[in-house]
């Protein structure tokens, strides 16, 4: 009877020891008395200002002391007077501190705030002891997510302050490009520090045609300006010798890759006794095939673009010189095979004015897609006029919409020609010693704070274009800079 009776009072005592400490219950009565967590943060509907504005999903960092929407509003919300739903743990106070007063929150949740000017939230616990203040930001994109954003990279502008022609390439993922100064030739590449210095040297034995210029398999090729004929390099520095000279080469369109069922073929146009016809080489033999369309230019192409069509890569240019003198505002696609004028449906489906040496290029318009649109910039018009509008193409060239207010070229983007234009891609927060991180864009300052996932902590594709054909004081003068442009919902993740 006595083991069972200490038993009792043992249990006994546990129980009231258990009951005085207060449990588990007990503990995290405590901490909620003394928490200054905020639980939700958002703000009230109001579609006068923008639908969904409740919807907007705000991140609370409870350590730094942040309340922000890292999906920034839309370009031109008003956030000068905004209500705001807030929860909270235990909070005996929630504070709201502007330049122009307090505003206690309990006791007036109706009042608007004004988020174009710094708000604080101060929440003070339960029993009074523990307070904290939290910088709460309403973020608004201040670029237009569509539009098409352009930066000059001076520090890249190349070393020469007059040139007299050039032509940039991509080879095996390394930017070459070509700058004639005089009667000197030079490569520049960039590097970390603008470009390479000093420039290699270029030894053609003859005067090229800059413009021509390709590469296909390693091989550099380009025309003479004077004799026509057509030359090939090993390295594109020296050693050039005449690969083809049976019939004099009007111009060189550009390079269709190999598919599986064709090898990589160098395009160009030749003429035959007044007869211009498609000219083509495929690494091993020159082929003069038939007459070209009378529509079909002979020089002053855009540049190339190429795309995967069924089992076949093909190839599209816009624009250039007919044979009349005239110009064409056609593009032109290569299928392998045969030549086929893609955008000759309607009037409607022309909304451009016949050019040469305009910027063709395909890029995309939506974050994450695979779905390419065509752009068609600038060029010189019959009348010698140098031009610097925006087209571009949903459907690979077919149809065409002029650029609306958000795809214009701002003012001191020069109007120009025969350009040269690269699409590459860069990862701006990624630390990286190349010459393409050195201007990423401006980012909203809460996606670099808290490393937020966005679409620009993925690869943002950049479209870059050098040098240029242009008119300054009356005068033809080639551009010496290097431009780089970026659709904006391309480098940031804006709210659907």
């Amino acid at each position: 009877m006595k083991k069972i009776y200490l038993f009792c009072i043992g249990l006994v005592g546990l129980i009231i020891s258990f009951s005085c400490t207060g449990g588990s219950n007990s503990v995290s009565s405590d901490a909620y008395s003394g928490s200054t967590a905020v639980n939700s943060f958002s703000l009230k509907i109001d579609n006068n200002i923008m639908e969904g504005l409740d919807e907007v999903f705000f991140t609370i960092d409870l350590i730094g002391g942040q309340i922000y929407n890292a999906d920034s509003l839309p370009v031109g919300t008003d956030v000068s007077n905004l209500m705001v739903d807030v929860s909270f743990d235990y909070a005996s106070k929630a504070i709201f501190i502007t330049p122009e007063g307090e505003i206690d929150y309990y006791t007036n949740p109706e009042d608007s705030l004004d988020f174009t000017q710094p708000v604080q939230l101060k929440v003070v616990s339960e029993n009074g002891l523990s307070e904290k203040i939290y910088d709460v930001k309403v973020n608004v994109h201040q670029l237009l997510p569509d539009s098409l954003r352009w930066d000059n990279l001076s520090q890249y502008a190349f070393p020469v302050e007059k040139i007299d022609a050039q032509k940039t390439l991509s080879v095996d993922g390394n930017t070459l490009s070509y700058v004639q100064v005089d009667d000197d030739y030079f490569i520049y590449t960039p590097n970390a520090g603008g470009w390479n210095t000093p420039a290699e040297n270029v030894s053609f034995g003859f005067v090229p045609d800059l413009q021509s210029l390709q590469v296909m398999n390693g091989l550099f090729f380009v025309l003479g300006a004077d004799d026509r004929k057509l030359y090939v390099s090993e390295d594109g520095r020296s050693n050039w010798s005449i690969l083809y000279d049976a019939l004099p080469v009007s111009g060189l369109i550009g390079v269709l890759p190999a598919s599986s069922l064709s090898t990589s073929m160098l395009l160009g146009v030749v003429e035959d006794n007044g007869i211009y016809k498609h000219f083509s080489f495929d690494g091993t033999q020159a082929v003069v095939g038939e007459a070209i369309d009378p529509l079909f230019p002979i020089t002053g192409y855009s540049n190339f673009i190429t795309f995967q069509g069924g089992l076949f890569q093909q190839l599209a240019f816009f624009g250039g010189v007919l044979s009349d003198g005239s110009l064409s505002d056609a593009v032109w696609g290569f299928d392998g095979t045969s030549w086929g004028n893609m955008n000759n449906v309607t009037q409607e489906a022309n909304p451009f004015t016949p050019r040469e040496g305009a910027l063709f290029f395909s890029y995309f318009n939506e974050p994450q897609s695979d779905r390419p649109v065509w752009f068609i910039i600038g060029g010189k018009d019959a009348n010698g006029q140098y031009l610097k509008d925006i087209y571009y193409s949903e459907d690979m060239g077919i149809v065409w919409k002029k650029g609306g207010t958000s795809l214009t070229l701002p003012e001191d983007v020069p109007a120009k020609a025969y350009a040269s234009v690269q699409v590459l891609t860069e990862t701006p927060f990624k630390t990286q010693v190349q010459w393409l991180s050195m201007d990423a864009p401006l980012m909203n300052t809460a996606y670099k704070i808290h490393k937020v996932i966005t679409y620009a902590n993925e690869e943002v594709p950049y479209i870059y274009v050098f040098g240029g054909e242009g008119s300054l004081d009356g005068r033809q003068i080639t551009y010496n800079q290097v431009w780089r442009g970026v659709i904006n919902k391309l480098s940031f993740d804006p709210v659907k």
